[in-house]
């Protein structure tokens, strides 16, 4: 089974968000810092990963 995902900012290959040519994950898109994608040259992999590291260590610290 397959499944499929559409941004709400997508129309005609643009993000109406931007202004400009939809990029996934790129600063500004509503993905950014909350998703991985499989180009690990994506903004929002690095986002993610400091997220999870703050988060481990507000965990450990008690906040």
């Amino acid at each position: 089974m397959s499944s499929g995902w559409s941004c709400s900012h997508y129309l005609n290959n643009q993000c109406v968000l931007l202004k400009r040519e939809c990029d996934p994950g790129c600063k500004g898109c509503t993905l950014y810092g909350k998703f991985v994608f499989a180009d690990p040259k994506t903004p929002s992999n690095e986002a993610v990963k400091r997220r999870e590291k703050k988060e481990a260590i507000d965990a450990q610290s008690g906040f």
